[in-house]
């Protein structure tokens, strides 16, 4: 896969993810503005492009169904979870090693 073909499925996988995202003035703005910051943020979109490929490894369909589109919005909207977690636990390790 080439530079410019990378990119248009980037581009492409971020179409998806903005489409489940929370329109701006459905609901309390800043909140709405922090969730699109943190899912917008840049990145390769290696897991929903990962997931669209072995779709199409494995399917014989060349149309892509709703379903897949929200799999690949929910995983790159869940991921930075566990890291959020796993930081945290960190920080609170380092802070109870140091009152010892």
């Amino acid at each position: 896969m080439d530079k410019q073909a990378l990119l248009n499925k980037t581009e492409q996988i971020n179409t998806v993810i903005e489409a489940f995202l929370p329109k701006e003035g459905e609901y309390d703005q800043l909140i709405v503005n922090a969730m699109n910051y943190s899912v917008l943020a840049g990145g390769k979109r290696l897991r929903p492009l990962m997931m669209q490929t072995a779709f199409h490894v494995f399917a014989n369909d060349t149309e892509e169904p709703e379903i897949l589109h929200r799999f690949m919005a929910a995983i790159e909207c869940i991921q930075p979870i566990p890291c959020a977690m796993t930081i945290f636990r960190q920080w609170i390790m380092i802070c109870t090693v140091e009152e010892i």
